[in-house]
C-alpha cells in the first residue's frame, strides 16, 4: 500500500503542474476579466497529498470509488483556481466532472452496491437544495456554479457514507466562513473550501 500512496503522490503532483499551465493560458477569462492579475496557485502543490490520502484511505475499498475520487480532486482543484481568479465555475469544467462522477457511480452499482445510484440521486438533491435556497435567498451571493458543485460533491461523497456528505459541506462552509472572517471580506471564493471540506471528509470517513 505505502508504494501505491508515494506513486499517488507523485501523479498527483504530476497533474497539478499540468492545471497549473493550464490555468495560466487565462483562456477561462472572458474579455471583461482579463486585465486582472495572476490567480495566485501556490496551494496546488498541495494536490499530490490530497492524492495520497485519499489512496491511503479508500484503497481498500470497491475500486471505482478511487477511481472517481482521484480525478474529481483534481477536478476540484482546476474548478478552485478559476474560481479564486475570476469567482466563476465554468460548465466546460464542471459538465465532464459530473459525467465523470455519473459513470463511477454506475461502476459502483454494477460492481458493489446497487444502492450507490438512488442514495447518489438523493444526496445530490439534498445538497443542491440546500445550496439552491442559500443562492436564491442571497440573492446570488452564492454562485449558481456552487449549486452545481455542491451536487457533485454530494453524489460523490455518499459513495464513502452518508456522514462524509455531512462533515463534507458542513467543513466546506465552517472553512469559508474563517477565511472570511479572517481576512473581513464578504467576497470570496466558495469553491475552494468545498474541495477542501470534500477531501478532508472523504479522507476521515474512507
Amino acid at each position: 500500500m505505502l508504494w501505491l500512496v508515494l506513486l499517488a503522490v507523485v501523479a498527483g503532483d504530476v497533474v497539478a503542474v499540468l492545471i497549473f499551465r493550464r490555468v495560466m493560458r487565462l483562456r477561462h477569462r472572458r474579455p471583461d476579466e482579463a486585465p486582472r492579475s495572476h490567480p495566485p496557485l501556490w496551494w496546488l502543490a498541495f494536490l499530490g497529498l490530497a492524492w495520497g490520502w485519499l489512496t491511503w484511505s479508500l484503497g481498500n475499498g470497491p475500486w471505482p470509488i478511487l477511481a472517481l475520487w482521484l480525478p474529481l480532486s483534481a477536478a476540484f482543484a482546476w474548478l478552485a483556481a478559476v474560481d479564486v481568479d475570476v469567482s466563476r465555475l465554468p460548465d466546460r469544467i464542471l459538465l465532464p466532472t459530473a459525467i465523470w462522477t455519473v459513470l463511477c457511480i454506475a461502476l459502483t452499482m454494477w460492481i458493489s452496491d446497487p444502492s450507490a445510484g438512488p442514495n447518489a440521486f438523493l444526496a445530490a438533491l439534498v445538497s443542491a437544495g440546500g445550496f439552491g435556497v442559500i443562492h436564491f435567498v442571497g440573492r446570488g451571493e452564492l454562485g449558481f456554479g456552487d449549486v452545481k458543485l455542491a451536487a457533485i460533491i454530494g453524489a460523490a461523497t455518499v459513495l464513502v457514507s452518508w456522514a462524509a456528505v455531512a462533515y463534507a459541506l458542513l467543513a466546506g462552509c465552517i472553512l469559508a466562513i474563517a477565511w472570511a472572517l479572517a481576512r473581513r471580506d464578504r467576497v470570496l471564493a466558495f469553491a475552494p473550501w468545498l474541495a477542501l471540506g470534500a477531501v478532508m471528509a472523504v479522507g476521515l470517513a474512507g
